[in-house]
This record gives C-alpha cells, structure tokens and sequence, in this order.
C-alpha cells in the first residue's frame, strides 16, 4: 500500500504539499495547491493508499486556514475514495 507519512515539522502547505507529492509519486508537474492535490489524489493515484499524520493538529497551528481546508479535502477524498485512508492518530 502506498503511504504520505507526515510529521510536525510539516508545518506550512508547501512542505505537506512536497511530502505528498514525493511519498505518492505525484506527476512533476503537480502544481502545489488543493484544487490540484483533490485531482492528483482523485484520478491519478492508485489505490489502496493512505496519508498518516499523526500530530496533525500540532502543524496545524502553524499552517493556519488552509489546514482546515486540507482536512476537509481529505474528508471527502475518503468518501468519494473506498480505497483511501486519512489517519490522524
């Protein structure tokens, strides 16, 4: 199964951005914002795969706003994906 593995040192959109894209073998030219990481993670990555985050909140204060968002966009990857898990742990 594939695995983005991110940490607390993950903490501005950029560096979740290149860590996803790394663990999860995104095209290059995956352009670093949610509009495409919902795309990337929607059509071109193959399942069963799953982002592990276990000190998500930590980061998240760091990253402000758009933390929200990318927890909402990981919500709905789950359910329009049966084949992807978002762990927070």
């Amino acid at each position: 199964m594939k695995r983005a593995r991110l940490g607390p040192e993950h903490d501005t959109m950029e560096k979740v951005y290149r860590q996803i894209a790394a663990d999860l073998q995104l095209s290059a030219h995956f352009a670093h914002n949610l509009d495409a990481l919902w795309d990337a993670l929607l059509r071109d990555v193959e399942g069963p795969f799953e982002i592990v985050w276990p000190q998500a909140a930590t980061a998240g204060k760091s990253i402000g706003p758009k933390f929200k968002a990318l927890l909402a966009l990981l919500g709905e990857l789950e359910e329009a994906r049966g084949d992807f898990k978002f762990k927070r742990r």
